[in-house]
């Protein structure tokens, strides 16, 4: 009767802890029993798992879940070290892709949410708000050639209003649709000529004033 009780306990527990797996890896899992061996320390309430996959978890559990503190090294290079909430990548954490790509930030229900830092492996780095796994909010990114962009996103598209300042010295602040000037904003170019007006999908579009270094201007409409 123990040995009985013994397996059915550790089938729930498995199953329970995929909730802490990578969404990727987790549905193909759902359907075996991947438990190989577990170690427990009373103590610290700490637990050591190897799935079948090669995808180890060692943290803290609650009703046989991951719950509190913990890090699973999965089996496809990724990694994650944080905070967990009934299964969930919940709280803060450190997310490391097998890309070189890293997340340190906020976690909700297994999204990135909150504020977080997300370094990318082809040198980008963003620095802000995070919804359900987007960039959204306010936030700044910095690109490898020295531009920069601050301001609002929207479902990880520059949209709203930001600035975007260009490595040359040119800039353009004012509104933003899909990553391009939509809306009324200023752009300056490097010689000192300055647009204020109407933009369309990254073009002056509409009403809208030139202004040269001297001072001319021309004040009209543009397409």
């Amino acid at each position: 009767m123990k040995r009985f009780f013994t397996i059915i306990f550790l089938a729930a527990f498995s199953t329970s802890l995929l909730y802490a797996q990578d969404g990727a890896e987790s549905g193909a899992e759902s359907s075996s029993n991947p438990l190989l061996n577990i170690f427990k320390n009373k103590k610290k309430e700490i637990v050591t798992v190897t799935l079948r996959d090669g995808s180890v978890y060692t943290g803290e559990l609650k009703r046989k879940r991951p719950h509190g503190n913990g890090t699973v090294q999965y089996a496809n290079g990724k990694k994650y070290n944080g905070t967990f909430l009934n299964g969930y990548r919940h709280g803060s954490g450190v997310y490391e892709y097998k890309n070189g790509d890293r997340y340190e930030g906020g976690y909700k229900e297994g999204k990135r949410n909150g504020a977080g830092t997300y370094v990318f492996a082809d040198g980008r780095k963003y620095d802000g708000s995070w919804v359900d796994d987007h960039m959204q909010g306010y936030g700044r990114m910095d690109y490898p050639n020295g531009d920069y962009y601050i301001g609002a996103w929207l479902v990880g598209q520059r949209t709203g209003s930001g600035t975007y300042l260009y490595a040359t010295g040119a800039s353009y602040t004012g509104e933003w649709k899909d990553n391009k000037y939509n809306g009324i904003g200023t752009y300056i170019w490097t010689d000192n000529c300055k647009y204020i007006g109407q933009w369309k999908n990254g073009h002056r579009n509409g009403k809208g004033v030139f202004i040269s270094p001297v001072g001319d201007t021309y004040d009209g409409m543009w397409s």
